[in-house]
Parts: C-alpha cells; structure tokens; sequence
C-alpha cells in the first residue's frame, strides 16, 4: 500500500510540472530558455534528444527549395530531435554555437496532447485554438511552406519571437526564438 500511495505522489508530482506553464515569446516556456547550453537542456528534459545536422533538417523538412523554410531566417548549426518527454511537449531544439537559439513545442503525437492542453503564451493564446485568435494578440506575421511530413502551414512572428504551426486553422505548434 505505502507503494502504491507512493507512486501515486510521485504522478501527481510530475503531472504538475507540466501544467500551467507559460510560453514567454522570444524568451522560452517554463524552465526551458533560449541561451541554454546542451547541458542546461538535458538537465531539464532528461536526455540530450537526437542531433540533427542543419542540411539533414532542410532536407528532411521540405520538398523544394528548403531555403524558403521559414526556420532558415534562424541561424542554426544544428537541432536536438525529442520525442517521449513526459512533462514538455518539446519536438526540437535548435541550436547554434552549442546555445539553444529556438524551441519548438508541438502537439504530435496524440500523448503531447495531454501536455499542451494547459500551456499558452504570456498574453492567453494556447494550442487548438483557432488561428484567428493570432491577430488579436500579434502584429502581421509572415505565412510559410508546410514542411514536407507535415499538414501545417507555419505563421512566424519574427519580431515578436514566436511562430505558430497550424492545421485546418487550429494552433497545433508554437516555436520560440530571438526576436528578428
């Protein structure tokens, strides 16, 4: 019994960590922030995530032209692939001279669901919502190509630090960078 209530704290615990966090553009969501060494970032999401080259990524993501990717306006050496975070729905990590310079979040797969439900920006807008909520909050964004596996169409904020990936009109990723 003492186990089971034991393992039952620890859930609750870890469940916590992911909710209510806030997606701070241009600067990071909860404890993940841009600058971060590789270090910085295994120590809070577990793992250090598989490494990406930057041709390999351009290549992977776009049929044509991989230059018009939007990503490409963020200068990287290189990303860190995650998939199997319990407590962050990150799905790369992008980085340059070793510093984390972008994070992507994303909605896929179905279990990161669970974990963007109670994740939103600094000034309210959150996954699943409807794209038209973005014109509320940000100034005129710049449309992108959809990445080659991927129904979304990319919205980027350059001079806010944010991006958004939308599927039918509904926010399924959010990317954090820099402001351009």
């Amino acid at each position: 019994m003492r186990f089971f209530t034991m393992f039952f704290l620890l859930l609750i615990g870890a469940t916590s960590i992911s909710l209510g966090q806030t997606l701070r553009p241009g600067k990071g969501v909860g404890e993940l922030t841009l600058g971060m060494t590789i270090d910085d970032v295994t120590w809070i999401l577990g793992f250090e995530g598989k490494r990406i080259s930057y041709d390999d990524y351009l290549t992977a993501s776009v049929q044509s032209n991989p230059k018009s990717l939007p990503e490409t306006k963020i200068d990287f050496d290189y990303c860190l692939d995650y998939v199997f975070i319990m407590t962050l729905p990150v799905e790369k990590i992008f980085m340059k001279d070793d510093k984390v310079v972008m994070i992507q979040l994303s909605s896929f797969p179905d279990y990161n669901k669970i974990l963007c439900e109670d994740i939103e920006t600094d000034n309210g807008v959150r996954f699943f919502e409807d794209a038209s909520v973005l014109d509320q909050h940000f100034k005129k964004g710049t449309a992108g190509p959809s990445a080659l596996h991927s129904n979304l169409s990319n919205i980027f904020y350059y001079n806010e630090g944010i991006a958004f990936g939308l599927e039918k009109d509904k926010i399924r990723a959010m990317y954090i960078f820099d402001p351009q």
